[in-house]
């Protein structure tokens, strides 16, 4: 397994994706808090904190990194046992992906002011043009900003095919993702929307004892 990855408590799977620019790190809080009821395991994406950062742009690609969910999953879950997914920002992306290619290994999924593609080309090349600028924003080397590219239009084309049960939450004031919030509310089919009151896209750093509250009767109550 190429990731490094962070593993705390006991009982069913959950899977946290942080987002760009972040590390395992700022699910430690959540992560804490979860422990007592779900084993809760949050990689460093590649590139990102303690995982090795490749050369290759080719190596951050959207379909590596679902290979590397599938590792995650392998190396951690109990036999016959379906994982929850939970993912922030570009790791909510990356959490949507995975219940549309993958739709069987997901029990169900949570989302935290996550990106959902676009319709739109012009705005697709606008988001990737501003992350590969943002490297030193970031704090990353520049290569790992492929990691956080949208090259088509798979996820906005198909939310309706998440079929797991989805919790949708947003931080009130996290301008640039409210209208993915609302998207995927509308195309979702079994989806709850959440708005975090006071919140901006961290919603999960700022305001951990909203985010658990919501995250841990929904992960309790997945089917």
């Amino acid at each position: 397994m190429r990731l490094v990855v962070s593993d705390v408590g006991e009982g069913p799977l959950v899977i946290c994706l942080h987002g760009m620019g972040h590390s395992s790190a700022i699910w430690d809080d959540i992560a804490t808090r979860l422990s007592v009821a779900f084993r809760v395991v949050c990689p460093d994406l590649l590139g990102h904190g303690g995982s090795p950062t490749p050369p290759d742009p080719a190596a951050y690609r959207r379909d590596r990194c679902l290979e590397d969910i599938d590792e995650i999953i392998a190396e951690h879950r109990e036999i016959g046992e379906v994982p929850v997914i939970v993912g922030h920002g570009f790791g909510g992306y990356l959490a949507l992906s995975y219940a549309i290619e993958r739709s069987d290994a997901v029990r169900g999924l949570a989302v935290i002011g996550a990106a959902a593609g676009f319709e739109n080309p012009v705005a697709q090349v606008d988001w990737n043009d501003k992350t590969m600028a943002s490297a030193d924003e970031l704090g990353i080397e520049p290569v790992a900003c492929n990691l956080g590219l949208i090259r088509d239009s798979m996820v906005f084309d198909r939310l309706e095919e998440v079929d797991a049960p989805t919790l949708i939450m947003v931080g009130e004031d996290d301008v640039a993702f409210n209208g993915a919030a609302l998207l995927m509310e509308a195309r979702i089919p079994k989806n709850t929307l959440a708005v975090i009151e006071g919140a901006r896209h961290n919603a999960h750093q700022t305001h951990a004892d909203q985010i658990t509250r919501l995250l841990h009767p929904f992960l309790r109550d997945i089917p």
